[in-house]
């Protein structure tokens, strides 16, 4: 029987609890160890055919589904196999469609790009401190021609002139 793949039939899933829960149980006291092993055994020992001596210990030991459930939540390497599953399904899908695919890809590395771009700017304009001694001593000279608002950058002439 693989226990790797999906179980085709009820038999093998009653297979795999019991199984299961007859490797979960590594404690000391041997009462507490494979519950439901023990019980089919005890029923086997008893003279009960093996079919009627499993369902009799599976009636005996309780909800099935829910014994698979906490017996699967148990594993450390669950977060992993999810993340190993969800990998697997993002190539396959990737497969099926190339081109979908390769404008997915792009949209991505250009999104990526652009906001690194604006992010150095950004950084470099307005989170670094200026490279001058005092830079809050510094200004910015206009000069005003005709009518209000009407304003342009100071020449270096007139601000040599306005400097003496």
């Amino acid at each position: 029987m693989a226990y790797g793949g999906r179980l085709s039939t009820e038999r093998n899933y009653e297979e795999l609890v019991l199984l299961a829960i007859s490797k979960e149980g590594s404690g000391t006291r041997p009462g507490n160890r494979r519950p439901l092993a023990n019980g089919v055994q005890d029923r086997l020992e008893r003279g009960e055919p093996s079919d009627q001596a499993k369902s009799a210990a599976l009636r005996e030991f309780g909800n099935v589904s829910l014994v698979k459930e906490v017996v699967r939540n148990v594993s450390v390497w669950r977060p992993l196999e999810s993340i190993g599953k969800d990998t697997r399904f993002v190539l396959r899908v990737l497969a099926r469609s190339p081109g979908f695919s390769a404008s997915a890809i792009f949209a991505l590395a250009f999104g990526i790009g652009a906001n690194t771009a604006l992010y150095s700017i950004v950084h470099s304009v307005l989170l670094n401190p200026l490279p001058f001694r005092d830079p809050q001593r510094l200004v910015r000279l206009w000069d005003s021609f005709g009518s209000p608002g009407n304003y342009s950058p100071v020449s270096y002439p007139n601000f040599r002139d306005w400097r003496t």
